[in-house]
């Protein structure tokens, strides 16, 4: 395994992304998305997460930017205002774990059932994502 690599249990990494959809409704409501903003906002939740200690992120990752405009907006924009290929790529830079896999499978089948729903609702959102990642793995939820 690479020295630079995060390890986190799948849980955990389940918490990550359901905090990082979290954040994207919020920008989803005001009919924008996370887009190059993602990888800041990782940045921020693996450094300020109240139950796990701080892990060395691979910082020339979380440095590059994600040509959003070239790669355009996709389903997860839509559903829930975080891009679910680039979302799944930072993840894939920051650990070796199998759980990514599982992680993308999840968002995409939610990101489906979400925009099938005849008008875009946060709340709607944020309980099929938390759904459908949940069915897959339990995330391991701080307390605040």
């Amino acid at each position: 395994m690479r020295k630079d690599k995060v390890e986190f249990e799948a849980c955990e990494w389940a918490w990550i992304v359901v905090e990082l959809v979290n954040l994207g409704i919020e920008r989803r409501k005001r009919s924008s998305c996370l887009g190059i903003g993602l990888k800041r906002e990782l940045s921020m939740i693996l450094r300020t997460s109240s139950e796990t200690r701080y892990r060395k992120v691979n910082r020339r990752e979380l440095r590059k930017t994600f040509d959003h405009a070239r790669n355009g907006h996709e389903l997860g924009c839509e559903a829930f205002g975080v891009s679910i290929s680039e979302m799944m790529q930072l993840l894939r830079n920051s650990s070796d774990t199998p759980v990514v896999s599982l992680l993308c499978e999840a968002l995409t089948s939610a990101a489906e059932e979400i925009i099938e729903e005849q008008q875009w609702d946060a709340a709607v959102a944020r309980e099929l994502v938390t759904l459908h990642v949940g069915r897959r793995i339990t995330p391991k939820f701080n307390k605040k």
